[in-house]
C-alpha cells in the first residue's frame, strides 16, 4: 500500500507541475502577442499552482513592467531573485523597475531640466521680429548647455539609486557588474533604441522625414492614417520606408560585446 501511495503522490506532483507549465506556456503566447494583461492572468495561475518556480515571477514581472506598473514588476523581480539567486533577469527587473520609478518627472532636478527644454523650444518658435540676433544666439547657447547637463544629472541620479537601493542587498560581484552598466552614460544605448518604444530596435526602419523607428510603430501610424513623424512632425511617405541596416548592425555588435546590456532588453527577457 505504501508503494502505491508513493506512486499516486508522484503522479499528482507531475500533474501539478504539468498544469503550471501549461499556464506558463499560455502566458508566453499572450506575451508574444502583446496581450500583457492576459499573460499576467496565466502566469498568476501558474504561480497559484506552484509558487516555487522563479521564472513564473520574472515573466509576470516583465508583463507588469511593459504596462508601466513598476511597483508590481519590482515585487515580482525580487520574488524571482529570492527563489533563485541565479535568476539575473529577476535582479535586472528589480533595477529597471526602480530606475523607471525614480527617473520620472517627479524628480525635481529632471523636472526643472525638462521644463527648461520645453521653454527654449517655445522661444525658438517666436517670430524673428521679436528676437535680435544676439538674443537668438544666447537662447541657442543656453539650450545647448541644458541639453548637455541633462544626461549628467540622469547619470548621477542612476548612480544614487544604485548605491541607495542595491549596494546594501546585492552580493559585491553582482553589484559591481550591474553598476558598471547602469551608471554609464546612456547615449550609446539611446541611439540603438526606438524613441517611441524605448526598447532596442528589432526591425529598425528610416522614414522619409529622417528619423528611425521600430517598423511596427510606423505600421501603426499608417493604419491610423497619421503620416507625421512623431518627433519632428514632418510628413512622411508610406512608400519611402527603408530598412536601417546600419542601426541593426550596430545593435548586433553592441549586444554581442555587452551581453549584460542585451539581457536587460525587454524584447528578449521571457524564459520559455
Amino acid at each position: 500500500m505504501g508503494s502505491c501511495f508513493c506512486v499516486k503522490g508522484d503522479a499528482e506532483d507531475k500533474a501539478i507541475i504539468g498544469n503550471s507549465e501549461e499556464f506558463k506556456c499560455e502566458g508566453n503566447a499572450f506575451f508574444r502577442e502583446g496581450k500583457y494583461e492576459d499573460a499576467i492572468a496565466k502566469y498568476s495561475k501558474a504561480i497559484k499552482i506552484n509558487s516555487s518556480v522563479s521564472v513564473y515571477f520574472s515573466n509576470r514581472g516583465l508583463c507588469y513592467y511593459k504596462l508601466k506598473k513598476y511597483s508590481n514588476s519590482f515585487d515580482d523581480g525580487y520574488a524571482a531573485y529570492k527563489l533563485d539567486k541565479e535568476n539575473f533577469k529577476g535582479i535586472f527587473l528589480c533595477i529597471k523597475s526602480k530606475v523607471a520609478q525614480s527617473l520620472n518627472f517627479s524628480s525635481e532636478s529632471l523636472n526643472q531640466l525638462n521644463e527648461s527644454i520645453v521653454f527654449f523650444q517655445y522661444l525658438e518658435t517666436l517670430p524673428v521680429s521679436v528676437l535680435t540676433n544676439s538674443l537668438t544666439e544666447y537662447i541657442k547657447n543656453l539650450k545647448t548647455k541644458i541639453l548637455e547637463l541633462k544626461p549628467i544629472i540622469e547619470k548621477n541620479h542612476r548612480k544614487n539609486i544604485m548605491e541607495n537601493y542595491y549596494k546594501p542587498i546585492l552580493p559585491k560581484n553582482i553589484y559591481e557588474k550591474v553598476n558598471k552598466f547602469m551608471v554609464k552614460s546612456s547615449k550609446p544605448m539611446e541611439s540603438l533604441m526606438c524613441p517611441l518604444t524605448l526598447e532596442f530596435f528589432d526591425n529598425p526602419v528610416v522614414i522619409s522625414s529622417g528619423n528611425t523607428y521600430e517598423n511596427k510603430m510606423i505600421e501603426n501610424l499608417i493604419q491610423l492614417n497619421k503620416l507625421q513623424d512623431p518627433l519632428n512632425r514632418k510628413s512622411f511617405s508610406q512608400t519611402a520606408i527603408y530598412y536601417n541596416k546600419s542601426v541593426k548592425s550596430a545593435i548586433q555588435w553592441y549586444t554581442h560585446n555587452y551581453p549584460e546590456i542585451a539581457s536587460m532588453s525587454d524584447n528578449k527577457d521571457l524564459d520559455f
